[in-house]
């Protein structure tokens, strides 16, 4: 049976990545609450708590998650400084599918 096509793969490539924001819509949805930011705190590696607020944010708008290679470097600069980091403390392992689940389970808990 043929496979029906819904998206093309321009579309499709758009779909599994990260929106592309400008800098006041950064502004807007990179905007924590106290809980997010001290889960955040909790975390022990720059790398997590840079990847817990950008999946955060990313999920606030699109109610989906993407992979941490994805992020867009003005996001990951953005939500650095907000953290008093520098964007190269973002450094995503391939092998932390374990760290993205338990982050994506907080997401899902916070924004209900």
């Amino acid at each position: 049976m043929p496979r029906m096509r819904i998206l093309s793969t321009v579309e499709q490539e758009l779909f599994e990545t990260p929106p592309v924001f400008n800098s006041i819509q950064r502004k807007q949805f990179f905007v924590f609450s106290d809980v997010l930011l001290e889960a955040a705190a909790s975390m022990r590696k720059s790398t997590n708590r840079i990847g817990f607020l950008l999946s955060s944010g990313y999920f606030k708008v699109t109610k989906r998650f993407f992979a941490p290679k994805d992020y867009h470097l003005r996001d990951i600069e953005y939500v650095a400084r907000r953290l008093e980091l520098t964007g190269e403390a973002f450094e995503p392992d391939d092998d932390a599918e374990a760290t993205r689940l338990r982050h994506q389970h907080l997401i899902l808990e916070y924004y209900g």
